[in-house]
């Protein structure tokens, strides 16, 4: 699922690019100003059957002033109840790779896509330095599809059912609007107490010159007593600092913490791990409170077991393929029992003891 995002200006790339996957739900976001596509939705040619970048589905966005708005690489995918403003390639707004496809709106209508979307004047400048965002629109607005997995707006209102509408805000003015479009500002989607994190999303940190990042935390209610976060996770990785204590004063001001990968010996490939958040406090409705693990994914720095110059593991002398496969399994076993089976002389040096 993404959802309720707000992307503006990607000057050298696509505003939402997703890379050999399946079954995403894009929703309820805001792309505008990206030199290429709004959405880009494709996966890797020649890649084994199970469809990686079909079944995806492209529902409730506002998308405009992109120079193109939708690009799938299968055809096999879903994009209605959106709404479209102006793009830099009107022709070309629509595309569909694997076959060519290049069409503007009414064509990529009658394909079967957006049916129900519509294309409309969409007045939208943002400032980056203030966070603000004017726009309005003007023309018919799409009947948007209600999506139960997505309950609350960007600015953590409660999705109204009986009016859904397209973007992240909740609502689409008429009239020229200024809002502030700051995630900082938002307290959490179901407004009850909890621990809130930025920046989780893309924890990727790596062996080699033991990297870091950075993420921050801050509390989404006000509490009545201190509350203290003590941070826990294996050997591989470092949190710094281990714990934080939230006040009435800055539970809502977001703390930083650093997360260093540590440089093991151990040949693990891309591997990861986890943060937990361990949550004490005299205010009941934090104390022990659940908080969910913070997914950190780490870069390896030593060689991988098959790859070229590296040895295989001990005793990895078959596979489903007849040769190493960097799996000591039943495989390997049967070869090893064969070849004890078949020892008939003990004096050979090729007989297994």
């Amino acid at each position: 699922m993404i959802d309720n995002n707000f992307i503006w200006g990607s000057a050298y790339t696509n505003g939402i690019y997703t890379f050999f996957t399946a079954d995403n739900v894009i929703a309820h976001n805001m792309i505008a100003g990206c030199a290429k596509a709004g959405i880009m939705v494709r996966d890797v040619p020649g890649r084994p059957a199970g469809n990686p970048g079909g079944n995806n589905q492209v529902y409730n966005n506002i998308i405009a002033d992109n120079e193109f708005n939708v690009v799938f690489y299968k055809t096999n995918n879903e994009s209605d109840y959106n709404l479209f403003g102006a793009v830099g390639t009107p022709s070309e707004a629509f595309q569909i790779l694997e076959n060519g496809t290049k069409v503007g709106f009414s064509s990529w209508n009658s394909l079967g896509y957006d049916t129900h979307s519509t294309q409309v004047s969409v007045n939208l400048a943002f400032d980056p330095a203030t966070l603000e965002l004017t726009w309005s629109v003007s023309g018919a607005l799409p009947a948007c599809s209600l999506i139960p997995a997505i309950g609350y707006d960007f600015g953590s209102n409660p999705m109204d059912p009986c009016s859904v509408m397209p973007g992240p805000f909740g609502a689409i003015p008429a009239t020229s609007t200024t809002i502030t479009v700051d995630p900082r500002t938002q307290t959490s989607s179901d407004g009850l107490p909890g621990v809130e994190f930025y920046g989780r999303d893309s924890l990727e940190v790596s062996e080699q010159d033991q990297t870091s990042i950075n993420i921050s935390l801050h509390l989404s209610t006000e509490p009545t007593e201190p509350v203290n976060i003590s941070f826990s996770h294996d050997q591989q990785i470092t949190v710094n600092p281990s714990q934080w204590t939230f006040t009435q004063s800055d539970y809502d001001s977001p703390q930083t913490l650093t997360v260093t990968a540590f440089d093991d010996s151990l040949p693990e490939g891309f591997h990861a791990t986890a943060i937990t958040s361990n949550v004490n406090s005299a205010d009941p409705a934090y104390q022990g409170l659940t908080v969910d693990d913070v997914a950190t994914y780490i870069n390896d720095n030593e060689p991988i077991c098959g790859q070229s110059g590296q040895q295989y593991f001990e005793f990895d002398v078959s596979g489903p393929q007849g040769f190493a496969d960097c799996y000591v399994d039943v495989y390997d076993f049967a070869v090893l029992a064969q070849k004890w089976l078949m020892c008939t002389d003990r004096s050979n040096a090729k007989c297994i003891d």
